[in-house]
């Protein structure tokens, strides 16, 4: 499917799409995996938290007017049931971050009543258990059905970092704990996404003053 695709930055995906109205999401859906990799880069069973974020091409009014689930619109509870079947495949089988994101874009597919009736997609899959110093990692696949364009971006969330930051004397004697979020935008490797581990060192062994941090305009 992904070369169909044109590749985008999350920022030019965003900004070339259409006002979104009807959207159908899934947040947060809890469920135990056996993918992707833990804090000391291990193939290991680990929780995962699972959110989509669907908007169709045409809005479903005539479910909201017959108070039906009929096939304008996505059965959210079929939806969650059979993204979290794709997400506890058996125990035998190992999926990389990247794999899971994909069965369960495949699972949304599969679970559409009707061909051709996503805009857009956005799965979402949050490892808490990833990291040691952060509270998880996290992959975000985003997807334009008729545009033809899609995006990836890794995530560490909320990082805890000791460092020296400020700009008065006393500030630099002592670290401080700095709370740090890094994205990396149109990441297409598959070793990148599963790298977390790597970059969040590089993140702990940067020590840059807090003046540095930022750029000043007049």
């Amino acid at each position: 499917m992904d070369s169909n695709f044109v590749f985008q930055s999350q920022h030019e995906w965003q900004k070339s799409l259409k006002q979104r109205t009807d959207i159908i999401s899934i947040q947060n859906l809890l469920v135990t995996v056996n993918a992707g990799t833990d804090a000391w880069s291990r193939p290991k069973q680990q929780p995962a938290l699972i959110s989509v974020n669907l908007s169709l091409i045409n809005p479903f009014s005539s479910a909201i007017t017959g108070d039906d689930l009929d096939t304008s619109t996505i059965n959210y509870g079929t939806l969650s049931k059979n993204i979290v079947a794709a997400a506890s495949h058996e125990p035998t089988r190992w999926l990389s971050h990247a794999g899971l994101v994909k069965a369960i874009e495949t699972a949304v597919a599969d679970t559409c009543p009707e061909e051709d009736m996503l805009y857009t997609s956005e799965v979402d899959v949050l490892f808490p258990k990833a990291t040691l110093l952060g509270e998880g990692v996290n992959l975000r696949l985003s997807r334009a059905y008729d545009l033809g364009t899609h995006s990836t971006v890794l995530h560490l969330k909320n990082l805890k970092v000791a460092a020296i930051v400020g700009v008065n004397a006393h500030e630099r004697l002592l670290k401080q704990t700095v709370i740090a979020n890094v994205w990396i935008d149109c990441v297409t490797d598959m070793l990148s996404m599963a790298a977390h581990n790597k970059l969040e060192q590089h993140v702990v062994a940067v020590n840059i003053p807090v003046c540095a941090l930022f750029s000043f305009k007049d």
